[in-house]
């Protein structure tokens, strides 16, 4: 990953320094030469390309127009480049978010199944405990009727 990204600042660099020293030469628009360790990212201009010797460096003139298109290509990609950082590291931050929301999910599931056991459990409880002579409603309905009946055969009684 580092050798890519090394060959890709040094590719920018060689562009940048090319088109800020351009060097007139029987091409239109004057032309620069290239090394030819450091053209691989220019295979495209290779047709158009001639060989020549500068300073002692073998390399290839291309036009000057041509490198300024390769320079804002390479510019766009160190753009793009970023926003794929910027990208990926918002895919992990989601994805980081996305499991703590599913830890939240299951934390919820497991509490609300505790609530529900015990709700469950507590209304058997309740169920299985009371039978039906311990209600107040029956004994009302018992002392009512027994009061109405002892009232009545009072009542005929001392007729």
């Amino acid at each position: 990953m580092k050798s890519k990204s090394i060959k890709k600042l040094l590719s920018v660099y060689l562009c940048a320094s090319i088109v800020s020293f351009p060097m007139i030469g029987s091409g239109q628009g004057g032309t620069i030469p290239i090394p030819i360790s450091s053209s691989e990212s220019l295979t495209k201009l290779e047709e158009e390309a001639g060989l020549v010797l500068f300073h002692g460096v073998k390399g290839k003139f291309y036009p000057i127009d041509k490198l300024k298109k390769v320079l804002t290509d390479l510019s766009q990609g160190k753009k793009a480049i970023e926003l794929s950082t910027i990208l990926s590291r918002r895919l992990e931050l989601e994805q980081h978010r996305s499991k703590l929301l599913e830890f939240d999910i299951q934390s919820y599931q497991k509490e609300s199944s505790i609530w529900k056991s015990t709700a469950e459990s507590q209304a058997k409880q309740l169920v299985s405990s009371h039978s039906f002579w311990k209600s107040p409603a029956l004994w009302f309905a018992i002392g009512t009727i027994t009061t109405v009946v002892g009232f009545t055969t009072a009542i005929s009684v001392t007729k």
